[in-house]
């Protein structure tokens, strides 16, 4: 199954960790990552319609598709890559926290990843989920 999701991709910002007035100790996701992650939640709901949720092994095949620096020439665009922070795997794991529970159960499923990183006009990712 094939999923395209638009906008510009947030990577899994550090939980804020911290102890409340009970002394108990809290974890908090950035505003930022819960709103990129729900964004995707929703729309994969769109995507899945009433498709079963993936059980059993998967491999997962991303692409991420970031925007061009405003700084880059034209002529520099054509052979770019994003050589540059956010990490990939940061990518990842926001897309992977976010289709727990809509598309697979759990993200420990995936057991197969292909994940690359690009610039482009349009932002967004690319997502294939195959069983295995």
């Amino acid at each position: 199954m094939i999923f395209e999701f638009y906008g510009e991709p947030v990577a899994k910002g550090r939980a804020r960790v911290f102890k409340d007035r009970a002394g108990n100790i809290r974890g908090v996701t950035p505003t930022k990552t819960r709103a990129y992650e729900d964004s995707i939640k929703l729309q994969a709901i769109e995507q899945m319609k009433n498709e079963p949720m993936f059980d059993g092994a998967l491999l997962l095949r991303v692409d991420i598709f970031r925007s061009f620096p405003k700084s880059m020439s034209k002529k520099k665009r054509a052979e770019a890559l994003p050589v540059t922070r956010p990490d990939l795997d940061n990518y990842v794991k926001a897309i992977k926290d976010a289709l727990s529970g809509i598309v697979w159960y759990d993200d420990s499923q995936v057991v197969s990843l292909l994940a690359r990183k690009f610039y482009r006009d349009k932002p967004g990712v690319f997502i294939e989920i195959v069983n295995l």
